[in-house]
């Protein structure tokens, strides 16, 4: 007996060629020879073959030799993994690990999956494995698991406090578009400042400016996301007032004095 496979798909049909002779004349035997095995296993394992009996439709004989052959019933294990979110319009980085189910060794191949890892609208996607290509077997049978990845985009509310001189308060708050979740752990800079995130997708700083007018440029950098650019310009209304301020207080001194002066003289000449 002889087999022109040693390792096949578990759940299929392993091919047992039987050549079957007379010892005494070489003749082909004429008859039946039943085997220890299924030919079919749908459970991963090494199984081996032999003659437990024959049937002679011949010479009626019962006696035989017989030889053994081996055949692993094997699929590839495969577990996806991705992350939870990617911009639009990105490629999802999905890697796996794989491995032969009977020994544990390093899958040999590749694997292909059910649809394209971009996407250029938000969605929510569902990726599996499809097909697998094995390049030491030559398997097609195989398990893994399913992995969801949002393509997405950010929004943002921003809210900028200059009623109090000299400082600008700028609180952002970064949201997904698909579900608004919260933008978590993002990597925010104001104006290359960086700012603290004070809750869940709020970030914060307190600037010093002291003129009436503050150029805003926020980008926002996350994971498996495009920089997300913020630019503004906000008037600095408590500098305005308090420069107003000042400026209509020197008007009143000056003009006080100068009212002040003039009457002197007009006093000198009486």
């Amino acid at each position: 007996m002889r087999t022109p496979r040693e390792r096949i798909d578990t759940g299929s049909t392993a091919t047992i060629i039987i050549d079957a002779r007379y010892a005494y004349d070489y003749q082909r035997f004429s008859g039946q020879v039943f085997l220890s095995n299924l030919l079919t296993q749908t459970t991963t394992g090494k199984y081996t073959y032999r003659a437990v009996a024959i049937s002679d439709e011949q010479y009626g004989l019962s006696r035989f030799e017989t030889n053994e052959v081996e055949v692993v019933f094997d699929r590839v294990v495969i577990n996806l993994s991705a992350p939870p979110r990617v911009q639009v319009g990105r490629t999802a980085p999905i890697s796996y690990t794989a491995h032969y189910e009977y020994d544990g060794e390093k899958f040999c191949g590749k694997i292909l999956l059910n649809r394209d890892a971009s996407s250029s609208k938000i969605e929510k996607a569902s990726f599996s494995v499809s097909e697998i290509i094995d390049g030491l077997y030559g398997l097609r049978s195989f398990v893994s698991n399913e992995v969801i990845v949002i393509f997405d985009s950010i929004t943002h509310d921003l809210r900028v406090d200059t009623y109090i001189p000299f400082i600008a308060r700028t609180v952002i708050s970064l949201n997904y578009l698909s579900d608004n979740a919260r933008v978590t752990g993002a990597e925010v800079s104001l104006n290359g400042e960086g700012m603290s995130e004070e809750e869940p997708g709020k970030y914060q700083l307190d600037k010093t400016v002291f003129l009436p007018i503050i150029n805003i440029k926020i980008v926002a950098r996350t994971e498996n996301f495009d920089p997300y650019i913020v630019e503004k310009h906000e008037l600095m209304i408590g500098n305005i007032a308090l420069y107003v301020g000042l400026v209509t207080l020197a008007l009143v001194l000056a003009i006080r004095r100068a009212l002040k002066k003039q009457d002197k003289t007009k006093n000198g000449r009486a």
